[in-house]
């Protein structure tokens, strides 16, 4: 036997796979057994317990020890999915921490410091995510220490672009976290976006749109605001350690709270989002058949919490609906529709914070209330 010939066995006691001498006795087993979930092939390859086989190259594998507590997971399993059809440069990698929470090793940044991964699936559970932002081994809040991830040797991302090319919506049911270096994030998908109890960790900027990220000679430059919906569920969405949350997208119906410094909501299909503004797209918009009534729809148990708040229903003749609760801070509410503003709830602007609506008219039958000075434009009915 030759004792530089390796082959693959998973340690229970750890909990991971690990490289032993071929000549190495598996835990109670002849050397030609294997129990519990995973065993080597003569190929190289792996075979899970559903059958599955996997191959793993030299390189491929020893990259995975490198990462310690990696593990090798069939793709279908996984909530996470890198789109193998986009280029290699956008391409992320999908690892597991110790603790068994989903790691992305995101790609490396431009110069402008924007990273940009796609991917076929983005679904996180209420255990978290992390998003790898820094070269070095780095302490998380969710999984502990990680290793560092080796796509950032010339610097750390100051964007992360997470692009879902999916027909099905991304369920964000945990928090996402940043590991590293604090970097705006991105999360895109057009066929949909539902967060219950989703939320970021150490994230310079959040945005959840079903837009199309606008990318040009490595920049960031906006997004292109097509269909979809995003909806917030009752468990809520916590932006709170972000600079500010942004949601962009078609419709969005908010059936929870959303907690944050800085939140804007803006309903705005066919249009694209750059540098703070709005502008028509190049292609034409929708017919105003298919435009809602209320793009912006905030139930009775949903809810804004910020410093400063802003809705924009911006597609001609959507309106915003709030049957809620909507309080912001000193930064104050501005509330802005093209159709009507439908308010039978609470807005407050608090801390000598303004009120601004703006809308083809209001219809009060909530309370509307400003600590500082409040501006009405528009035909009103109700008080």
């Amino acid at each position: 036997m030759n004792k530089h010939r390796h082959k693959t066995v998973f340690n229970r006691t750890r909990g991971i796979l690990m490289a032993v001498a071929e000549t190495a006795i598996g835990q109670g087993k002849s050397p030609g057994e294997r129990s519990g979930g995973e065993t080597g092939g003569g190929d190289g390859s792996l075979k899970t317990r559903s059958g599955c086989r996997l191959h793993l190259g030299t390189l491929t594998f020893s990259l995975l020890l490198g990462f310690g507590s990696a593990l090798i997971v069939p793709a279908a399993a996984a909530d996470i999915q890198a789109d193998k059809s986009a280029p290699k440069s956008q391409q992320p990698v999908i690892l597991q921490t110790g603790n068994g929470l989903p790691q992305v090793n995101i790609q490396t940044p431009t110069a402008h410091g924007v990273s940009v991964n796609q991917y076929r699936r983005f679904d996180v559970d209420t255990r978290g995510t992390i998003l790898n932002n820094s070269h070095k081994s780095v302490s998380t809040r969710q999984a502990g220490w990680i290793q560092g991830n080796p796509f950032l040797a010339l610097g750390e991302a100051r964007v992360i672009v997470n692009q879902i090319n999916s027909s099905d919506p991304s369920r964000l049911n945990g928090y996402i976290e940043i590991a590293g270096r604090r970097a705006e994030v991105v999360m895109a998908n057009p066929a949909g976006i539902r967060v219950d109890g989703g939320g970021f960790i150490n994230s310079a900027g959040a945005t959840l749109t079903t837009g199309r990220p606008i990318l040009a000679d490595g920049r960031f430059d906006g997004l292109d605001i097509g269909s979809g919906r995003i909806e917030i569920g009752a468990q809520g969405l916590d932006g709170r350690d972000a600079d500010y949350t942004r949601i962009l997208s078609r419709a969005a119906k908010i059936d929870g709270g959303i907690w944050g410094q800085d939140v804007q909501v803006i309903a705005a299909g066919g249009q694209t989002y750059a540098a703070g503004s709005l502008k028509d797209a190049a292609a034409p918009r929708a017919p105003s058949s298919s435009v809602p009534v209320f793009a912006i729809d905030t139930g009775a148990l949903g809810g804004m919490y910020a410093g400063k708040i802003t809705l924009i229903a911006a597609d001609n003749g959507s309106g915003i609906r709030n049957a809620g609760k909507i309080y912001a801070g000193a930064g104050g509410v501005t509330l802005r529709a093209d159709g009507t503003l439908a308010n039978s709830g609470t807005v407050a602007a608090q801390d000598g914070g303004a009120l601004r609506l703006n809308a083809g008219q209001t219809d009060n039958s909530g309370t509307l209330y400003a600590h500082g000075q409040s501006s009405i434009d528009s035909t009103s009915s109700g008080s």
